[in-house]
This record gives C-alpha cells, sequence and structure tokens, in this order.
C-alpha cells in the first residue's frame, strides 16, 4: 500500500503524510476562525457563512495531490520539480460541485490570495481568475 504525502522530503526535512498534513490544517483553520470571529462584527448569516465554508476548504485544500502524477513528484526527496497538476483544481471543483461554494473559494485561493469576485465580473480580457 502507497502512502500519501502532502510534502516531499527537503534535505533535513523529512516527508510529510497528506493525512497528517490535511489534518494539522484543519486544527489550525479552525482555531483562526474562532479567533478571526471574535472580531467579527457583521450580519450572523456572514458569520455562519465564514464558520462553514473553513473546515471543508482545510478539509479539501490539497485533494489533487493524492493524484498518481503528483504523488510521483512528491515521492521523489528534493527533485525541486513543481507538481505536473495544479493541486488546488480538484479541491475547488469537489466542493463547487457539492454545493459548497465558499469553501471551493478558499480552496482555490489559498495559495494565490483572496481575490475580488466583484472585480472579475467586471474582466472582459479572458484573464479571469478561474483558470481551469
Amino acid at each position: 500500500m502507497m502512502l500519501l504525502l502532502a510534502h516531499s522530503a527537503q534535505k533535513d526535512i523529512p516527508a510529510q503524510l497528506y493525512k497528517e498534513h490535511v489534518h494539522a490544517v484543519y486544527q489550525l483553520a479552525e482555531k483562526n476562525m474562532h479567533e478571526a470571529l471574535n472580531f467579527f462584527s457583521g450580519p450572523d448569516e456572514q458569520k455562519a457563512a465564514f464558520r462553514n465554508a473553513v473546515g471543508p476548504g482545510a478539509l479539501f485544500h490539497d485533494l489533487g495531490k493524492i493524484d498518481k502524477r503528483n504523488q510521483k513528484v512528491l515521492a521523489t526527496t528534493d527533485c525541486g520539480e513543481r507538481l505536473p497538476l495544479n493541486h488546488v483544481d480538484a479541491g475547488t471543483a469537489w466542493l463547487w460541485k457539492n454545493g459548497a461554494l465558499n469553501s471551493s473559494l478558499l480552496v482555490y485561493c489559498h495559495h494565490s490570495g483572496l481575490f475580488s469576485l466583484s472585480a472579475e465580473k467586471k474582466k472582459e480580457d479572458g484573464e479571469l481568475a478561474f483558470r481551469d
């Protein structure tokens, strides 16, 4: 049985198992979400939307890393090769398809940062945030 990886081994840093990485990210995201909500003064609906988006986003943020092509790269120590598939897209697509739109946006932006949805809607040059 092949162990799924989230990060490959680098010099003195061992590889990180996918399940350990996702669990740690989920715990930290939930902790940070609760701390952030202490400072939120907006409507309860927005507070609930944020609360409901964080957990699924954390759980699915690296779903694309389990693809066999990405695992092949992750299993190679110090290779420096980029993942052949964008690891963000699988989780984004799964959450979007299953109605977790806010979570899908968090997953999509977890490396690039949040973008302005209203600005994206105004673009006419074809350079939209959702590239794939």
